[in-house]
C-alpha cells in the first residue's frame, strides 16, 4: 500500500496520572508529581519528508562546533534527538524554526488534576483517569482520523507505562470510531523522528499554560488545531 494512503499519527505524553504516593499521601504539585496530565497528537500526511527535515537538523546540530559539545548534547551524541526538556535554548530555537516549515497539524488535551474530581468521576483509580483522557484525545481528533491509521508513541522505560498507553490508545480508537482500521506502534524518537514533533508540541503548550510563557505557542499556533481543557477549566494561553 502506498505510504500516502495511510494516516500517520504521533502521540506524546507530558506530566503523569498520579495523585497519591504509595503510602497514600496526596502529592500533586510536588517535585515528584505534576499538577496536570497532557497529551499531544500530531498528524503528518507525509512523514517521509518530515523525517528528512528533522534528520538534516540533527546533522546540522552535531556538526556545529558551537553546539555539538554542549554537555547535554555530547553525552547523548550517538543517539541525539530533539527533546525539548533537555535541549538548550539555542537548539530549541533551531528546531522550532524547522517545525515552522514542516507540514503537520496537532491537537493537545491538557487536564489539570482535581482531587475532588479524581474521586467523584474517576473513582480514585489512576487507570480510569488515564484511559479517559486518552479517549477524549482521540474523540476530539475525529477529523484527523482516516480509514487507515498508523499511530506511534514513544517506547517507555517502564513496561507498565508502555502497556497502559498502548491499551488506552487501542481502546480509544476502537470505541470512538468502529469504521476505521489502526495499527499502534512503539518506537524511540531516534528511530521515529516524528515523535520529536509531538514532544515539542507538548512542551510549547505546557510552557504557555503552566509557565506563563506563550511565545513558543504563538510561533506555532497555526499548527495546533485545538487545545482541549476538559471539565470547563479556563486557562489562558
Amino acid at each position: 500500500m502506498n505510504q500516502l494512503s495511510k494516516n500517520y499519527l504521533f502521540v506524546d505524553e507530558s506530566g503523569d496520572p498520579h495523585f497519591y504516593s504509595k503510602r497514600g499521601k496526596y502529592i500533586v504539585g510536588s517535585e515528584w508529581c505534576s499538577s496536570y496530565l497532557q497529551f499531544s497528537l500530531v498528524q503528518i500526511s507525509n512523514p517521509k519528508s518530515a523525517r528528512k527535515l528533522i534528520q538534516e537538523a540533527v546533522d546540522e546540530i552535531l556538526h556545529d562546533n558551537l553546539l555539538a559539545w554542549i554537555p547535554s548534547i555530547e553525552k547523548r551524541r550517538w543517539k541525539f534527538h530533539f527533546h525539548a526538556c533537555m535541549d538548550v535554548p539555542e537548539v530549541r530555537d533551531r528546531f522550532l524554526r524547522v517545525l515552522h516549515n514542516i507540514d503537520f497539524k496537532s491537537i493537545v488535551i491538557h487536564l489539570p488534576k482535581d482531587q475532588a474530581l479524581f474521586h467523584s468521576k474517576y473513582i480514585a483509580k489512576t487507570e480510569v483517569f488515564y484511559h479517559d483522557i486518552v479517549s477524549q484525545l482521540f474523540k476530539h481528533a475525529g477529523s484527523m482520523l482516516w480509514k487507515d491509521n498508523v499511530v506511534y508513541f514513544e517506547k517507555r522505560g517502564k513496561k507498565n507505562k508502555q502497556e497502559a498507553l498502548l491499551t488506552s490508545i487501542k481502546n480509544a480508537l476502537a470505541s470512538n470510531n468502529m469504521n476505521i482500521s489502526f495499527e499502534v506502534l512503539v518506537q524511540t524518537p531516534t528511530d521515529e523522528p516524528c515523535l520529536q514533533i509531538a514532544d515539542y508540541i507538548n512542551w510549547i503548550v505546557q510552557r504557555s499554560l503552566i509557565s506563563g510563557e506563550p511565545r513558543f505557542y504563538q510561533y506555532l499556533s497555526h499548527k495546533i488545531v485545538e487545545i482541549i481543557i476538559p471539565n470547563n477549566k479556563k486557562i489562558p494561553l
